[in-house]
């Protein structure tokens, strides 16, 4: 009996975990929020476009799967002009910047792609990302469309917005 009550708990324990762990796979509307530009001026959910598709990519410089997802971005930005691009980084200005040339040239310096650093660390605990990369679409409602942490998945974003932009 004392070995049954103990599986029942090690399982209602495990399975908790994995209710929440799945819980926390992005927010599920655009929480409130405060990034910073490199000139350290703010941006909030208030300064968000209210009619464009908001596609946000957390990223870390080292990471080897960021690299592939910022790829994928630079090489499918032709589809995703009708849609703000916002990349989110908690790594120094000049270490982005050297990605962003290296991995995404087609970025740089765009109107609809917004680069900003996590000076706070709220990013992780408002948007509930996973893991890096972390992926994130939204509607112009605010309202998640799809969060994913795996770059070899970002053809479904792609495909979403082709079809919202249409």
């Amino acid at each position: 009996m004392k070995l049954l009550l103990k599986s029942i708990m090690l399982t209602l324990v495990f399975g908790g975990l994995t209710l929440q762990l799945k819980a926390q796979s992005g927010a599920p509307v655009i929480p409130e929020f405060t990034l910073f530009r490199q000139d350290k001026t703010t941006f909030t959910e208030k300064d968000l476009a209210k009619d464009k598709l908001l596609f946000f990519l957390f990223f870390d410089v080292t990471c080897i799967h960021c690299q592939h997802a910022m790829q994928a971005v630079n090489k499918n930005y032709s589809s995703m002009q009708n849609t703000v691009i916002h990349l989110i980084t908690l790594d120094k200005p000049d270490d982005v910047n050297a990605f962003l040339a290296k991995y995404g040239k087609n970025l740089v310096n765009k109107s609809n792609v917004m680069l900003f650093f996590d000076l706070r660390n709220e990013f992780i605990t408002r948007f509930k990302p996973r893991k890096y990369p972390s992926i994130f679409l939204y509607s112009p409602d605010r309202k998640l469309i799809f969060y994913d942490d795996n770059p070899e998945h970002l053809p479904k974003f792609f495909d979403e917005i082709k079809k919202r932009n249409l």
